[in-house]
């Protein structure tokens, strides 16, 4: 049975994406990025797919699905290609913009379990 091509795209996909971020080993040449031009640009699939990326500073680009009342809430949810995962730290106005709805954005944050022993992972926003 032939391989399918996606899962070969899927495979560099993630070979780039651990060197970019040191292999995710102890004593790997990762370098923390102190800004987001420093930081792999990864997808929502990836940071809930790649265990290589707990404790990283990543960037990832999405849309606003849900956000409470009010920028300071400080919990929201970013989403993209039918995945999403939680975001903790500064709302983007966008959210509140219904004249803005769906509209993609960036931001800079670090990805961390939700819970102890929980393979879910909640993103830290961090100042851009």
């Amino acid at each position: 049975m032939p391989i399918d091509p996606r899962c070969r795209v899927g495979a560099v996909l993630a070979t780039t994406l651990l060197a970019a971020c040191g292999g995710g080993g102890q004593g790997s040449d990762y370098v923390t990025p102190l800004n987001p031009k420093q930081a792999p640009l990864v997808t929502v699939r990836q940071l809930l797919q790649a265990d290589s990326l707990i404790g990283r500073r990543v960037r990832v680009v999405g849309t606003c699905a849900l956000a409470g009342a009010g920028p300071s809430t400080g919990a929201w949810v970013l989403q993209d290609g039918g995945f999403s995962i939680e975001v903790r730290g500064l709302v983007p106005q966008s959210c509140f913009h219904h004249e803005e709805e769906g509209q993609q954005l960036a931001i800079f944050a670090q990805v961390e379990p939700k819970s102890t022993a929980s393979r879910e992972r909640l993103l830290l926003r961090l100042p851009e």
